[in-house]
């Protein structure tokens, strides 16, 4: 009763920049206003879990929920659509999906995971044809010859152009529908053999008197097996090696101690066979990369300021007092009360909207929000109260000692 309505896209844009392949199709559903909902209450998440259920339903299906934005770019920044990516490596496709397998349930197992599912990377109808060499010799026929007819008949050769008006549009020729689906069609396929003596189960045109009419044909199935079994469905690369990737989103808890508690759990529980391994990638990996560029960053700049100060100050201790930001203990904190206080309220009062908002884009909106408000409400109370305690307890030594020089000079003047 929440939705509104339901439409798909499949295919991708004309445009290079679309990570998405033309066999994925994107679902949006379009909420109605939280005022008209059964429950306003209900949260985002319940929601979701109810879409789950109906998406459930439907057999055959694979999916995943997501906002349609942080889709695209968790696929074009790191491969993968989801927030956290098992990738596992190896070379042989049925090993990598039973260790997939394992890992996807203990996945499934750890508190916060949601759209738990591993890559389709099998399951596609495959034809395969078994050439009988052996029969193919006694016929005299080729396997070019085999091919190039198998070629033509299920996927098509262009055999001409149509021209109309200024536009050119390429003749194809093959199998209809039915027959292309059909094997035993397949098999029964007239292959044409050289000029020779009739032997086997050759089978000779009687219609018409044509050269063509002439020609010796045996069916497919005579020096050929075809058999239709289960193939690949993809086989996805990274860095030249064979991967498989498990993916899950993060619900109700922050992503890192989700991929934290989740490679403990896959430690211990999933045993890997010689030359395979296990990486993480989705947001965890760029998370994992801001982390060690800040690292890097924040202290040079940190520096930077510092050095600064002690050029101002040419005092380590005031410096350092400066650095934390202290305005100058009594005559500072009561000078700067007010243009601090308007100052924070006014940025924390503009962000309380955001902080609140429950419509398009507050899954955006609210996690800033929280930030700066909370951001700015401790900034205010730790350079109004706290630093200036710091301050007065680190330099009252020093204010004690400043009258001394003025009591010596008195005592020798007198």
């Amino acid at each position: 009763p929440e939705v509104k309505e339901i439409f798909a896209r499949v295919g991708t844009a004309e445009i290079a920049t679309d990570a998405m392949p033309p066999s994925i199709s994107d679902g949006y559903i379009m909420l109605k206003p939280r005022a008209d909902w059964p429950d306003p209450s209900k949260s985002k998440a319940e929601l979701m879990e109810d879409i789950e259920k109906a998406a459930e339903e439907v057999p055959g299906s694979n999916y995943e929920l997501s906002q349609p934005i942080q889709l695209r770019f968790n696929e074009l920044i790191s491969g993968i659509r989801s927030d956290v990516g098992v990738k596992i490596f190896g070379d042989d496709l049925d090993t990598l999906l039973q260790v997939a397998g394992q890992v996807q349930a203990v996945l499934q197992n750890v508190p916060g995971a949601a759209d738990v599912k591993t890559e389709q990377v099998s399951g596609l109808p495959m034809l395969t044809v078994g050439l009988n060499r052996a029969a193919m010799a006694r016929y005299g026929v080729s396997v070019a010859d085999v091919q190039d007819l198998i070629e033509i008949a299920v996927g098509g050769k262009e055999a001409g152009v149509l021209f109309e008006g200024d536009r050119r549009f390429d003749i194809v020729v093959r199998l209809p529908e039915e027959l292309r689906t059909d094997i035993e069609a397949l098999r029964a396929l007239p292959i044409p053999l050289p000029p020779a003596n009739d032997e086997g189960r050759t089978v000779r045109a009687t219609w018409g008197t044509a050269p063509a009419s002439q020609i010796r044909y045996v069916p497919l199935s005579s020096i050929a097996n075809l058999t239709v079994s289960p193939g690949p469905n993809q086989i996805s690369r990274e860095n030249g090696k064979r991967r498989i990737v498990v993916s899950a989103n993060v619900r109700d808890r922050d992503l890192g101690s989700f991929v934290t508690d989740a490679q403990r759990q896959v430690a211990e529980k999933v045993k890997l066979p010689e030359g395979y391994w296990i990486g993480w990638g989705g947001q965890f990996e760029q998370l994992v990369s801001a982390t060690q560029r800040l690292g890097i960053v924040v202290p040079i700049a940190l520096a930077l300021i510092f050095l600064l100060l002690f050029m101002s100050f040419g005092s380590v201790g005031d410096a350092l007092l400066v650095f934390s930001g202290v305005p100058a203990v009594r005559e500072g904190a009561l000078t700067r009360l007010r243009p601090v206080l308007m100052t924070a309220l006014v940025a924390s009062l503009g962000f309380v909207p955001m902080a609140l908002a429950t419509g398009a884009g507050a899954e955006v909106q609210r996690p800033l929000a929280t930030v700066v408000i909370g951001g700015i409400i401790s900034s205010t109370i730790l350079t109004l109260l706290v630093l200036p305690a710091l301050y007065v307890l680190f330099r009252r030594e020093s204010e004690k000692a400043e009258p001394l020089p003025n009591a010596t000079s008195e005592a020798a003047s007198t």
